[in-house]
């Protein structure tokens, strides 16, 4: 049985509640997409909102917010997900900063845009399914596609604004044809595997829209070998690991 909580070195994370737990993978994205707004800018982002889709535990939510001062808006569709994370904001550092919202994506009508969007969501589909209907919400794309993804980011993300998605690798093909299909066209894909031995497993998609970015990896390696993390993974989760 998975840990209740996650300690990490500024708030914790309580899952119990949840279908989806912390995974490596979820903490890497979080970190790399904290470290990526530091480096373009977005540290200091005054009135400037961000959307996290599929909050899940607020896992994605809370990492971004103890290195950028933006507001949150955290958007869950399972209720108790939703109360878990709201929860675990409201014990963070950032309770003023980071809102869990409870609602379907595709029925979310924001008065604003806003100036990011991330989302590392449930998207397992064609996968074997299992019985329980909340975990298969949470691990497939039963309840969201793709499409709908795109088509919501393309409708509220600012202009000039950044976009960070995490996907299973092996939609990799599929998530670029989507993207130019929708008009994103310009982006940065990292690929993530477990160690050298490893084939990739995880890929982000990064739209940059008007922030400058350069020197940004196109692979990530957890660990160099068992219980030896890489010293890049290392270094994007020194902020957050106790161990590190």
């Amino acid at each position: 049985m998975p840990n209740p909580f996650f300690h990490f070195k500024q708030f914790s994370v309580w899952q119990d509640r949840c279908a989806m737990k912390v995974t490596t993978d979820g903490c890497c994205f979080g970190a790399w997409v904290a470290a990526v707004l530091r480096d373009t800018g977005m540290r200091d982002a005054g009135q400037q909102r961000i959307l996290d889709i599929g909050t899940g535990t607020g896992l994605l939510a809370l990492m971004v917010a103890q290195q950028n001062s933006s507001v949150i808006d955290a958007v869950e569709i399972d209720a108790g997900a939703a109360a878990q994370a709201g929860s675990n904001a409201a014990a963070s550092p950032w309770p003023d900063r980071v809102n869990v919202i409870n609602t379907d994506i595709r029925q979310y009508h924001p008065d604003h845009p806003y100036a990011v969007i991330m989302s590392n969501p449930p998207f397992y589909e064609n996968d074997l399914r299992g019985p329980d209907a909340v975990r298969n919400m949470a691990h497939h794309d039963t309840g969201l596609s793709i499409q709908d993804l795109l088509h919501f980011t393309r409708q509220y993300l600012q202009r000039g604004g950044q976009f960070f998605l995490l996907l299973p690798y092996k939609r990799m093909e599929e998530a670029k044809r989507l993207f130019a299909h929708f008009g994103f066209r310009d982006y940065h894909i990292l690929k993530i595997r477990q160690s050298p031995a490893h084939d990739f497993f995880r890929v982000v998609f990064y739209v940059p829209g008007q922030a400058i970015v350069t020197g940004l990896p196109t692979e990530l390696v957890i660990a160099d070998a068992p219980g030896v993390y890489s010293a890049a993974f290392a270094g994007l989760l020194a902020p957050y690991y106790q161990q590190l």
